[in-house]
Protein backbone atom coordinates (compact mmCIF):
# COMPACT_ATOMS: atom_id res chain seq x y z
CA UNK A 1 0.00 0.00 0.00
CA UNK A 2 1.22 4.01 -0.83
CA UNK A 3 0.02 7.03 0.50
CA UNK A 4 -0.28 10.40 -0.46
CA UNK A 5 -0.71 13.92 0.41
CA UNK A 6 -3.83 14.93 0.13
CA UNK A 7 -4.00 18.51 1.95
CA UNK A 8 -1.25 20.54 3.50
CA UNK A 9 -2.50 23.98 5.59
CA UNK A 10 -1.99 25.39 9.07
CA UNK A 11 -4.54 26.81 10.79
CA UNK A 12 -1.59 30.13 11.58
CA UNK A 13 -0.49 31.17 8.28
CA UNK A 14 -1.82 30.70 4.52
CA UNK A 15 0.96 28.47 3.62
CA UNK A 16 0.54 29.45 -0.26
CA UNK A 17 1.44 33.27 0.40
CA UNK A 18 3.14 33.13 3.45
CA UNK A 19 6.11 35.18 3.60
CA UNK A 20 8.70 34.97 6.68
CA UNK A 21 9.32 38.07 8.50
CA UNK A 22 12.58 36.02 9.29
CA UNK A 23 12.78 33.32 7.51
CA UNK A 24 15.96 32.07 9.50
CA UNK A 25 13.93 32.34 12.80
CA UNK A 26 10.42 31.21 12.81
CA UNK A 27 8.23 28.16 12.65
CA UNK A 28 4.56 27.17 11.53
CA UNK A 29 2.46 24.20 12.45
CA UNK A 30 1.65 22.23 9.42
CA UNK A 31 -1.94 20.08 9.44
CA UNK A 32 -1.55 17.49 6.71
CA UNK A 33 -3.85 15.27 5.31
CA UNK A 34 -2.80 11.80 4.47
CA UNK A 35 -4.32 8.73 2.99
CA UNK A 36 -3.92 5.89 0.12
CA UNK A 37 -3.03 6.90 -2.97
CA UNK A 38 -6.56 7.34 -4.90
CA UNK A 39 -8.83 6.58 -2.30
CA UNK A 40 -11.04 9.12 -0.65
CA UNK A 41 -10.36 10.70 2.57
CA UNK A 42 -6.86 11.26 5.13
CA UNK A 43 -5.74 11.01 8.46
CA UNK A 44 -4.89 13.80 9.79
CA UNK A 45 -1.16 14.64 11.13
CA UNK A 46 0.70 17.94 12.42
CA UNK A 47 3.97 18.63 12.35
CA UNK A 48 6.15 21.99 13.13
CA UNK A 49 8.49 23.20 10.74
CA UNK A 50 10.79 25.64 12.45
CA UNK A 51 14.54 26.96 12.50
CA UNK A 52 17.36 25.78 15.00
CA UNK A 53 17.04 30.05 15.82
CA UNK A 54 13.17 29.74 16.14
CA UNK A 55 13.41 27.22 18.77
CA UNK A 56 16.93 28.50 20.39
CA UNK A 57 14.30 31.22 21.31
CA UNK A 58 12.36 28.79 22.34
CA UNK A 59 14.06 27.78 25.13
CA UNK A 60 16.13 30.73 25.84
CA UNK A 61 12.60 32.06 26.89
CA UNK A 62 10.99 28.73 27.97
CA UNK A 63 13.60 26.32 29.19
CA UNK A 64 13.97 22.90 27.91
CA UNK A 65 11.52 21.37 25.81
CA UNK A 66 11.67 18.01 23.59
CA UNK A 67 11.53 17.49 19.71
CA UNK A 68 9.37 15.31 18.28
CA UNK A 69 7.03 15.67 15.12
CA UNK A 70 9.41 18.73 14.30
CA UNK A 71 11.19 19.76 10.65
CA UNK A 72 13.96 21.77 11.49
CA UNK A 73 15.00 23.88 8.42
CA UNK A 74 18.22 26.15 8.27
CA UNK A 75 15.69 28.57 6.39
CA UNK A 76 12.01 28.43 6.79
CA UNK A 77 10.51 28.04 3.36
CA UNK A 78 7.21 26.46 3.16
CA UNK A 79 7.14 24.87 -0.37
CA UNK A 80 10.80 23.18 0.96
CA UNK A 81 8.85 21.56 3.37
CA UNK A 82 6.11 20.76 0.83
CA UNK A 83 8.81 18.73 -1.00
CA UNK A 84 10.16 17.35 1.91
CA UNK A 85 7.06 15.58 3.24
CA UNK A 86 5.82 14.27 0.04
CA UNK A 87 9.83 12.51 -0.58
CA UNK A 88 8.75 11.31 3.15
CA UNK A 89 5.33 9.83 1.93
CA UNK A 90 6.25 8.48 -1.22
CA UNK A 91 9.30 6.53 0.49
CA UNK A 92 6.37 4.83 2.70
CA UNK A 93 5.43 1.31 1.84
CA UNK A 94 3.54 -1.43 4.13
CA UNK A 95 1.10 -4.06 3.58
CA UNK A 96 -1.61 -1.90 5.06
CA UNK A 97 -3.11 1.81 6.30
CA UNK A 98 -2.76 1.35 10.08
CA UNK A 99 0.93 0.59 9.15
CA UNK A 100 1.78 3.12 6.85
CA UNK A 101 0.13 5.81 9.17
CA UNK A 102 2.41 4.64 12.46
CA UNK A 103 5.19 4.85 10.18
CA UNK A 104 4.53 8.31 8.92
CA UNK A 105 3.94 9.18 12.76
CA UNK A 106 7.65 8.94 13.48
CA UNK A 107 7.89 12.18 11.27
CA UNK A 108 3.98 13.61 12.17
CA UNK A 109 1.60 13.84 15.41
CA UNK A 110 -1.24 11.16 14.20
CA UNK A 111 -4.43 12.19 15.31
CA UNK A 112 -5.27 8.39 16.45
CA UNK A 113 -1.70 7.98 18.31
CA UNK A 114 -2.18 5.95 21.19
CA UNK A 115 -5.51 5.85 20.74
CA UNK A 116 -6.81 2.86 21.75
CA UNK A 117 -10.25 1.29 20.67
CA UNK A 118 -13.09 0.35 23.43
CA UNK A 119 -13.14 -3.19 24.35
CA UNK A 120 -16.56 -4.63 25.53
CA UNK A 121 -15.99 -6.36 28.69
CA UNK A 122 -13.43 -3.95 30.14
CA UNK A 123 -13.28 -2.33 33.51
CA UNK A 124 -12.35 1.27 33.64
Amino acid sequence: MRAELKTIFSSDVDIAAYQSVDPNCDGVWLQLGLGPVGAIGADNFQLLACTPAWLQQLVERDGPMTGRHTLIMDTLDLVEARRIIVRWITALDAPTWVEISDKFGRYAHSEFEDYRPFKEGRQS
